[in-house]
């Protein structure tokens, strides 16, 4: 599934959770910075990161009239926000633990609705996709949500994705520039694909106006299937193996 890390609070509903540094408040759903702060200031909170390990976070900027705010996992920074609207970052954790939201000594302006999911993620237009309690949300115009695995060119991948509700339009998996046929309502979809080099894009795609929710979308190499057996020799370098394997590259081996 998708391994979200709980923030308390993320949607700013009361003045609580987080630690507030100067300049800082939270209220009517928003967290703020006025601008009082003399140096930058931080919002933050403990999530339980883990070192090493790379997480997609989103947030929205949802005013902003001076200055820039970035967030910061452990001592990672992200980009620096000067405008209006809904971000990704992914970002690697140097430590363990904090979510921070950095403002400038000058930043006027307020954030919201704080997601953070364990992966590198992302979108061809995150505004179309929330991310909660476990789930990716689709609602909006026709947008992907995909990330780049690694994978082994010429080898053969096998992607299921649950849809885990639906109200509207078409999902279908996306590997690769690829698509799997369509599914219009709750349930799984399947698409097995060839790696065309060492890293491939998969994930989701939502059609316009299309709203579902996805619980878990899962990757494994399609393991080689056995032919038949045989005691005649295969090629030239046979030495005696009693089976022979094809995988769905038509590839054969010897197995004894």
């Amino acid at each position: 599934d998708f391994t979200s890390h709980p923030i308390i609070n993320a949607d700013f509903a009361s003045d609580s959770n987080w630690v507030k540094q100067s300049g800082w408040s939270i209220g009517s759903g928003v967290a703020s910075s006025d601008g009082s702060q003399s140096l930058p200031s931080e919002l933050y909170q403990n999530i339980s990161t883990t070192v090493g390990k790379t997480y997609t976070i989103t947030f929205e900027v949802t005013a902003r009239s001076a200055g820039q705010v970035n967030v910061k996992l452990g001592g990672t920074h992200g980009t620096a926000r000067t405008t209006t609207g809904t971000f990704s970052e992914v970002l690697t954790a140097t430590t363990n633990g904090y979510i921070y939201f950095n403002a400038s000594a000058d930043f006027v302006g307020s954030i919201d609705n704080v997601s953070v999911i364990e992966g590198s993620w992302g979108a061809t237009d995150i505004t179309k996709w929330a991310i909660a309690d476990g789930l990716i949300s689709k609602s909006g115009t026709g947008s992907r949500f995909t990330q780049q695995i690694p994978t082994v060119k010429g080898r053969q991948y096998k992607v299921i994705v649950e849809i885990s509700s639906h109200s509207n339009g078409q999902a279908s998996i996306y590997f690769e520039g690829s698509y799997s046929s369509d599914l219009s309502s709750a349930g799984i979809l399947e698409y097995t694909g060839v790696a065309t080099d060492n890293s491939t894009q998969i994930g989701i795609y939502g059609n316009s106006g299309s709203i579902f929710s996805v619980d878990s979308i899962s990757v494994k190499e399609v393991i080689p299937i056995a032919t038949g057996f045989s005691t005649r020799k295969i090629n030239s370098s046979y030495t005696g193996k009693a089976m022979r394997c094809r995988n769905q590259g038509n590839v054969e081996v010897e197995v004894g």
